[in-house]
């Protein structure tokens, strides 16, 4: 008898499957956000997502570029209340919008045709600052949400992942286990590990997390 119910409760445990697998693991944050002291008095509703920049030399191709903007601004848009648009090269084409890591500001004049001609409220900007596309991987990225009104940025982000560091590996294992089953996870952590657009997907993951 006893054996019959040691039986009958190790179906029923089958049965719940993930359900009793005990709490889901976070996935850790490598990303580091700040906001400006008054983040809190603007009034934030619309937001541009620019074309996404990336190195000069080879790693993102360019068709990753338009793929990383629009994802990019998806994760925004479900972890956020903001309205996004992801404003592609051809709407942009007629502004001469400049790299303001390099420039050291924000344009002004093209924040406000920004604004009057998208009813923006914020815009952000997205970078892919340096990335090694060859196993290991790293890549560096960066964010900047600048407010229409004052031309200032309001809030920034930043992220160095570096395959070779364990919790990194590791975090990229949760990340991939998210909606999948273990083994199948741990396949899309292999093809991740060897994919440079889905490494740099999961950098642009981690900064969206921050705002």
């Amino acid at each position: 008898m006893r054996g019959a119910r040691l039986a009958a409760l190790a179906l029923a445990l089958a049965a719940l499957g993930p359900a009793c697998a005990g709490p889901k693991r976070e996935i850790p944050l490598f990303a580091r956000a700040q906001l400006a002291p008054d983040f809190g008095t603007y009034v934030i509703q619309r937001v541009g997502v620019l074309p996404l920049r990336t190195p000069a030399r080879q790693g993102t191709r360019r068709d990753d570029g338009t793929h990383l903007q629009q994802w990019f601004a998806t994760q925004i848009s479900l972890g956020t209340s903001y309205e996004v648009v992801a404003l592609t090269p051809a709407l942009l084409e007629e502004l001469r919008l400049v790299n303001p890591r390099i420039a050291g500001h924000h344009d002004a004049n093209a924040l406000l045709a920004l604004t009057q001609r998208f009813a923006l409220d914020a815009v952000l900007f997205v970078e892919i600052v340096d990335q090694h596309p060859y196993p290991p991987q790293s890549v560096t990225a960066q964010a900047e949400l600048v407010a229409c009104e004052t031309g200032t940025t309001v809030w920034s982000a930043s992220i160095a992942l570096d395959a070779r560091d364990p919790r990194v590996k590791e975090g990229l294992e949760v990340y991939s286990a998210r909606d999948t089953e273990s083994v199948e996870a741990a396949g899309r952590t292999d093809v991740t590990l060897l994919s440079p657009r889905g490494f740099a997907e999961f950098a642009l993951w981690q900064i969206a997390q921050m705002l």
